[in-house]
């Protein structure tokens, strides 16, 4: 299982994804839930669980968001295809 406080950094929550695997964090909370009814004394979600789950929800929507370094071209293309020049003095 696992123990996690909101002192958590986002590294810490993506080292935890990473150990885990993005496609068991579901089937992880579920048996985490199942393990609070079974012991007998715990109902419910608990707030932290809520939390933790739309802080790994966001880490990913910005991890996978389009970057830069995502494109096929770069500068020197575009400069190719619109005919610039570099110039070497910019004084």
């Amino acid at each position: 299982m696992f123990y996690y406080t909101e002192i958590w950094t986002d590294g810490a929550v993506r080292r935890f994804i990473r150990n885990v695997g993005i496609e068991n964090l579901n089937d992880l909370f579920i048996l985490r839930e199942a393990d609070r009814i079974g012991n007998g004394t715990k109902q419910g979600t608990p707030e932290v669980f809520i939390n933790f789950k739309e802080r790994i929800r966001k880490i990913l929507e910005i991890d996978n968001a389009f970057k830069i370094k995502d494109l096929d071209i770069d500068g020197n293309i575009i400069m190719e295809k619109l005919n610039l020049k570099i110039r070497s003095n910019y004084w």
